[in-house]
């Protein structure tokens, strides 16, 4: 299993997003967002607008390759980086769908792992700082 890389991607990647379709049914779309692709993950940059395609500038995100929904990880690269590299052991990660993987008798205990491996890496994810007045 390759780890993601130290350096920051510069191409694009093409990134699945579940989002609710004008009738409330969930659907994925895909957008073209610079990143990398580490099955089962991908790290892109932080999207904010899916109908432009704008990013937030330095901010990254964590991505479930397979399933398209967002892993709720994002902050600098290198913090994305750790957090994914880290969890790419996990098998039920691997797992096709969401359906799936929240049936799975593991679920509960990835769950709280993901959010010790963010702590743990907590330090590579410095608060952004407010603008000044």
């Amino acid at each position: 299993m390759k780890a993601f890389n130290k350096t920051k991607p510069r191409k694009s990647t093409k990134v699945p997003f579940k989002i609710l379709d004008e009738n409330e049914d969930l659907a994925t779309i895909y957008r073209d967002v610079t990143g990398a692709e580490r099955l089962p993950f991908i790290i892109h940059k932080k999207v904010k607008n899916l109908d432009t395609g704008e990013c937030v500038r330095g901010r990254w995100q964590i991505t479930h390759a397979l399933t398209g929904y967002g892993m709720g990880i994002h902050g600098t690269y290198s913090f994305c980086r750790a957090v994914a590299n880290d969890l790419m052991g996990q098998p039920i990660l691997y797992l096709p769908c969401q359906k799936m993987m929240s049936k799975h008798e593991d679920f509960h205990a990835v769950t709280r792992l993901v959010e010790e491996v963010m702590a743990k890496h907590a330090h590579l994810n410095p608060v952004p700082s407010l603008p000044s007045p």
